[in-house]
């Protein structure tokens, strides 16, 4: 890896900006802004921070130490970012590369490193794009599960170098390593692999002992496979197999003892409870916790001193910390008391912990908390520039559909609002169409439009619709397959519901979505045509016909487009549905302003869904505001990209919907 200067030591300078007597909308810039600090970590002895820092020119990875808050620079490197720092023991830390200036597709970093928080030691553990590929050999994306067995320096990483080939009935696959942050050596884990196995799961000696895969089953369909060893050397034993829509369990983590914890939904239940394995039954056994309608999923476990198991937190409207242990709930009331009404994450199990606070109007701040003093000092700030004073609140709903679905939702409304006044409003629905939009995540890609759009004037209406994962089975299995149908209806209860409620100008909508998000946008103009002023789609899904017939698609010959996706989207036989919920055969109805934005190197959805829109717009008369970003990909990954693209919807918005709301907060400008 390349080094260059000297290493800086120097004094923290992205703390908290003072607070404004009158806030100011923020700019563009501002919202759109890369964070000073990401990616941080608390050392397990408590005592430093590693962050990834933004320069004047590459990110970089620092340490800061606590409590003095003086922070050293150990890695910088002149072509490439730094980010993803994670400790492996109280002195050693890995981070990766990345390139965020170029497009996806043109990112040529990727590379794997370790230092020690000295910056004594560098390591390069894996090599980036550019290195593989200027040796002719192949590049492998390594993902990092995990730390190793205690005291080895080890990290458990998953590679997909050794899987067979995915195919049009083989799903990926991939293996597990013990890479040596010291040496770079590294330990195959998973020589007897049970094969496509898309998750793995270790344990608290560093071992694999449970993993998910998805596998054809010639008669049966795609089979949902669970398996389980007693041990890291055992053979590999199927815990259990299940089609698309029966009642399911997937491994989330071991606790400290070696006990399995799954998500387990069962026959009648809706969403995915966290409960322990029993090994005697061969089933789900002990219930810890069941949401009434948000699941249980990876990543939310939330872990105390020597491994235990202390809580979870579910992402219900607002994100929810249920706790097992007294002494972490008692910790986490002390937080919440002194940071009310926000996301309070806690990382650390000594005297000295972090707390990283986030909300609907705050990106994050970051705290130390001294448990024993009960003081909290503050550290610094996500993006110490952008006013959050005058940033919107985002509130949580829920309303019910045509059919008595109950649609979870959020509504944001522009700050600073006149009494009385009714502002325009702008239904903004998520992408996938399997994802889900949260409440206090700024970094959820849509957030920062979504702020754009408020502190112009405008209500913004996010709808969690019938598709929509991590809300119960219920409202996800619903959505399959309905493109045109019951995924649109939902959003028009969910305009209605706020008209009638009197929140917002049912004379002045507009929508706006990306990918599944984007479709829907254009598919509310062809079916409420009366309703809405107008309409945004960015790499937007047009026409299903084409997730079959375009080459350069992602999943072209793919498993999932065999045998998933004629369950979840649309299958190649399905005429009807294709013809039903074509946007590209529709066009025609579609009689008001239109922006349609894409990638030329997209392979999710590929340009040729935003051409031939186009192309039907302008045959049927309409000329839509058309853009596309030379080498971006499924997003906008350069700045000067998305600065284009926030400010083409500014102007869209402004032209299409006039005499918007002139909050308080412009005003201040």
């Amino acid at each position: 890896m390349k080094r260059f200067g000297v290493l800086l030591s120097l004094l923290l300078t992205w703390g908290v900006a003072a607070a404004r007597p009158e806030p100011v909308a923020p700019s563009i810039e501002q919202l759109l802004a890369a964070p000073q600090v990401s990616d941080v970590a608390l050392s397990p002895d408590g005592q430093r921070l590693a962050l990834s820092l933004k320069t004047a020119g590459r990110r970089v990875i620092a340490v800061m130490a606590l409590p003095s808050r003086q922070v050293t620079v150990i890695a910088q490197d002149p072509d490439w970012d730094l980010v993803e720092p994670r400790w492996v023991g109280p002195q050693r830390l890995i981070y990766k590369s990345w390139d965020f200036q170029s497009t996806w597709p043109n990112n040529r970093a990727g590379g794997h490193y370790a230092i020690d928080a000295d910056a004594q030691r560098p390591r390069q553990l894996w090599d980036t794009v550019a290195q593989a590929q200027a040796q002719g050999r192949p590049w492998h994306v390594l993902t990092v599960l995990g730390p190793g067995a205690p005291g080895s320096e080890e990290v458990l990483v998953s590679v997909a170098d050794r899987a067979p080939p995915p195919s049009a009935d083989r799903f990926p696959g991939s293996d597990v390593y013990a890479l040596h942050t010291r040496t770079g050596k590294r330990r195959l884990l998973t020589l007897e692999n049970p094969g496509q196995v898309q998750a793995w799961v270790g344990d608290a000696q560093g071992r694999v002992r449970a993993a998910s895969s998805l596998r054809v089953d010639p008669e049966r369909g795609v089979q949902q496979q669970t398996w389980w060893r007693p041990d890291g050397e055992a053979p590999w034993q199927l815990l259990g197999e299940q089609g698309l829509e029966a009642p399911s369990f997937t491994p989330l983590a071991f606790e400290a003892d070696g006990q399995l914890l799954v998500a387990a939904r069962g026959a009648g239940e809706d969403t995915l409870g966290l409960m322990r394995w029993d090994a005697d039954a061969g089933r789900p056994g002990e219930l810890l916790l069941r949401h009434p309608f948000a699941d249980v999923q990876r990543g939310q476990l939330l872990w105390g001193a020597g491994g235990a198991l202390v809580g979870v937190e579910v992402q219900g409207l607002r994100p929810e910390r249920h706790f097992f242990d007294e002494a972490a709930a008692r910790l986490q009331a002390q937080i919440d008391q002194a940071l009310p009404g926000r996301r309070n994450r806690i990382d650390g199990t000594g005297p000295l912990h972090l707390v990283i606070s986030s909300s609907d109007q705050d990106p994050g701040t970051l705290y130390s908390y001294d448990a024993a003093a009960r003081r909290l000092q503050v550290l610094g700030r996500h993006l110490p520039g952008l006013p959050v004073q005058a940033l919107a609140r985002k509130e949580g709903f829920t309303y019910t559909a045509r059919d008595g679905l109950r649609i979870p939702a959020y509504l944001t409304l522009p700050p600073g609002l006149p009494a009385g006044v009714k502002p325009p409003l702008v239904v903004f629905p998520h992408g996938g169409p399997a994802e889900r939009d949260r409440w206090g995540v700024y970094w959820d890609e849509n957030e920062p439009l979504v702020q754009l759009l408020a502190t112009r004037g405008y209500a913004v209406l996010q709808p969690q619709y019938r598709g929509s994962f991590g809300l119960g089975w219920s409202l996800y299995r619903k959505g399959w397959r309905q493109w045109f149908d019951g995924s649109v209806d939902d959003l028009l209860d969910g305009v209605e519901q706020v008209v009638r409620a009197g929140q917002v100008d049912g004379e002045r909508v507009c929508t706006m979505g990306k990918s599944a998000g984007g479709y829907l946008a254009m598919a509310l103009l062809i079916k409420a045509p009366e309703r809405f002023r107008c309409g945004v789609s960015w790499a937007g899904t047009t026409e299903m016909a084409l997730f079959f017939s375009e080459p350069t698609a992602a999943y072209a010959g793919s498993a999932w487009l065999q045998h998933l996706a004629p369950h979840t989207h649309v299958g190649p036989r399905d005429e009807t549905l294709i013809r039903h919920s074509s946007l590209v055969r529709q066009a025609a109805r579609i009689r008001v302003p239109v922006l349609l934005a894409y990638g030329s190197a997209d392979f999710t959805v590929p340009l040729a869904h935003g051409t031939q829109l186009r192309d039907a717009l302008q045959a049927a008369g309409q000329t839509p505001e058309w853009v596309v970003y030379p080498d971006e990909a499924h997003g906008w990954a350069l700045p000067a990209h998305r600065l284009d693209f926030a400010r083409r919807v500014e102007a869209f918005m402004a032209r299409s919907l006039g005499d918007r709301v002139v909050t308080k907060t412009e005003q201040q400008k």
